[in-house]
């Protein structure tokens, strides 16, 4: 597995969450968790969840996620007598860093 890979896998992750946040603000609004199962045959437990963790929320969240991916992307560096290291963008560190391994372990991807 390539270190763009876990890059792209990282990526895409967190899209299909912001896309799944964006979907529920859509449908939702501000109902209470048994209107939400009531009116659209939602699962109750989806309906729980929703009511208690507001989507803009879960899209502020997830958008910072990928400006944080974003800036820690893999970058290969050339040094001076021609070795080349997979580093990351922000902090020069192997990649993937100490960020990019939090942020995929919360999504549940394995480095």
């Amino acid at each position: 597995m390539t270190d763009n890979d876990l890059h792209t896998r990282l990526v895409a992750a967190l899209q299909a969450r912001l896309e799944r946040a964006r979907a529920a603000k859509l449908r939702t609004g501000w109902y209470p968790a048994d209107w939400l199962c009531r009116e659209t045959e939602m699962p109750p437990t989806d309906g729980v969840f929703i009511a208690a963790n507001d989507p803009a929320t879960e899209i502020r969240r997830v958008e910072a996620l990928l400006q944080v991916v974003e800036r820690h992307a893999p970058e290969v560096v050339t040094y001076a007598l021609g070795d080349e290291n997979v580093e990351c963008h922000e902090c020069a560190e192997s990649y993937p860093c100490w960020d990019i391994r939090d942020i995929a372990a919360g999504e549940g991807i394995e480095p």
